[in-house]
């Protein structure tokens, strides 16, 4: 059996109104349902009335301030309200989890409530603190104050006196270098005299600015060899000493330190007064020049090299149709001016390996360039005969086997006849 309550209709207009609620019950027999209703007298349990509108009391502050106020404290209770609910569910939703099972609901915080609550509370704090500065910095203006009239200083002796002849005055003095004002006197001043300016509250003061001369002091001028260059510097700046610099090696002091000073050590110097340092640039470097090396055997060119003060770099061989042992190119090209031991990396050809060998021509050679000849083919030097007498150097005049003979297992030395 199942029951619903029906809506009750109204009877009357007045404000206590009767109300008819039916209970109606619907059951299922085997063969068709049916309902029924009967009337249930609810009068007799309680009486259903429709409370009178009575409209919200709304504060009526005429102070603004206090209004202010009320507004605020109600956000942030509203704030504080949103952000307990808010914990709560993330607590809630925690403890669901560590339980093994997912939350039932989750966590719906009032965003925008927040970010209204952020911002309002950030605007309220720049302004207290904006109204903070304004009262400390603008707080005496308004106010009770003094007037002074500024004096005349110019041509006066700045000294102690002057300072506590007027209790209103503080002042601030820059010493600057004048011959033509007698030393201590005030060149010139800020305010100019005559001017009135006001000084408020119990401890006010009137900024006067002055400009007091000064004349040259001596300077000794100290041992300066082995300073820094910045060092040096700074020593001639801080006494108003204008420099100028020159450039020499030395053995002894390191690149970048005073070597001399055109003045004496203990030299008076005064403001103006000009200083030549001697800077060092450390040992002399020897420089060499580079020689040409292309097309010259590799023995030839090691030759020339340490001629010129210089030591061969990396050798590179590669293939070519140049005859075994030319140098190819060299690191450096013709007159390259290069630090005394430096090195110079060669190229050098190591021939043809798919080209046929023959034997090379070593007329004109000496013997022991002819022996180097060989060797770079792969030859070895063989018999020496002494032919004529030229009365020269002695060189070959003819070989056996001879110029482009092709280099076989049967070739392995070649015959030389020199000149004598």
């Amino acid at each position: 059996m199942k029951y619903r309550i029906q809506s009750a209709k109204k009877k009357s207009e007045h404000r206590t109104e009767e109300r008819h609620v039916l209970l109606c019950r619907r059951a299922r027999d085997e063969k068709n349902a049916y309902s029924e209703c009967d009337p249930i007298d609810f009068g007799r349990l309680f009486e259903i009335a429709d409370l009178p509108d009575i409209p919200p009391v709304k504060p009526n502050f005429r102070n603004p301030f206090v209004t202010a106020f009320v507004f605020l404290y109600e956000f942030f209770l509203r704030i504080k309200k949103v952000c307990k609910a808010w914990a709560r569910s993330i607590a809630d939703g925690l403890k669901a989890l560590r339980k093994g099972r997912k939350p039932k609901t989750k966590a719906k915080p009032e965003t925008v409530y927040l970010l209204a609550g952020a911002l309002c509370s950030s605007f309220l704090a720049t302004l207290l603190c904006a109204a903070v500065v304004l009262l400390s910095l603008l707080g005496s203006y308004g106010g009770a104050y003094r007037t002074i009239t500024i004096p005349d200083f110019v041509g006066r002796k700045y000294d102690a006196p002057l300072e506590n002849e007027n209790t209103l005055l503080s002042y601030v003095v820059d010493y600057v270098y004048n011959p033509d004002v007698t030393e201590g006197n005030v060149i010139s001043q800020s305010p100019p005299a005559g001017v009135a300016r006001r000084v408020y509250g119990r401890d006010g003061h009137c900024i006067v600015t002055l400009i007091v001369s000064q004349h040259d002091t001596p300077y000794t001028l100290p041992d300066l060899v082995g300073y820094s260059r910045r060092d040096a510097i700074l020593e001639l700046r801080n006494h108003n000493l204008s420099y100028d610099f020159k450039e020499a090696y030395s053995d002894t002091v390191p690149a970048g330190h005073v070597l001399s000073v055109s003045h004496g050590v203990g030299s008076i110097l005064s403001d103006g007064d000009a200083v030549t340092l001697t800077v060092s640039l450390g040992s002399p470097v020897l420089l060499s020049s580079v020689p040409s090396m292309v097309g010259l055997s590799e023995m030839q060119a090691l030759s020339l090299l340490k001629s010129a003060g210089l030591l061969p770099g990396k050798t590179t061989y590669i293939s070519s149709e140049k005859a075994a042992g030319t140098v190819l190119s060299q690191e450096h090209a013709l007159g390259t001016m290069l630090a005394t031991g430096s090195t110079v990396a060669l190229t050098v050809s190591a021939g043809n390996a798919y080209a046929p060998k023959t034997v090379p021509s070593l007329y004109g050679l000496t013997q022991k360039e002819a022996e180097s000849t060989l060797r770079a083919y792969g030859l070895a030097l063989g018999n020496v005969s002494v032919v004529g007498n030229t009365g020269k150097t002695p060189t070959v005049v003819t070989q056996s086997p001879i110029p482009g003979t092709p280099i076989t297992s049967s070739v392995v030395s070649v015959d030389i006849f020199v000149s004598s």
